[in-house]
C-alpha cells in the first residue's frame, strides 16, 4: 500500500483527471442550484438531500483518514494526493446525489 501511494502522486495524469472531475461536478452542482429547476420546491428538496448525502460521506472520509493517519506520514505528496482524492470523492457524491434524486423524485 505504501509503495502504491508513493508512486501515485508522481503520475500527473491522475492528478489532472481528479482536478477535471472535481471542477466538472462542482460546476454542475452550482449550475443546478442556480437554475430554474433548482430554485423550485422540488429542486431545493433534491439539492438538500444531495447535500445531506455529501455531509455524511465527508464525515465518513474524515473518519477513514483519521483511522489510517499513518498513510499521511509517507510523504507530503501522498498526503496532498489523499486530500485531493477525498475532495474528488465528495464532489462526485454530490453530483451523483443530484442526478439520482432529480431522476427518481
Amino acid at each position: 500500500m505504501k509503495e502504491f501511494l508513493e508512486t501515485l502522486p508522481v503520475n500527473h495524469w491522475v492528478s489532472i483527471t481528479m482536478l477535471i472531475v472535481c471542477l466538472l461536478t462542482f460546476i454542475y452542482s452550482v449550475s443546478f442550484y442556480f437554475s430554474k429547476e433548482g430554485r423550485d420546491e422540488r429542486g431545493r428538496s433534491v439539492f438538500a438531500k444531495a447535500s445531506m448525502l455529501t455531509f455524511v460521506s465527508t464525515i465518513i472520509i474524515f473518519i477513514l483518514f483519521s483511522a489510517y493517519s499513518d498513510l499521511f506520514v509517507i510523504s507530503s505528496k501522498s498526503a496532498s494526493f489523499l486530500v485531493h482524492l477525498g475532495l474528488a470523492l465528495v464532489t462526485t457524491i454530490q453530483f451523483t446525489g443530484i442526478v439520482l434524486f432529480n431522476k427518481f423524485s
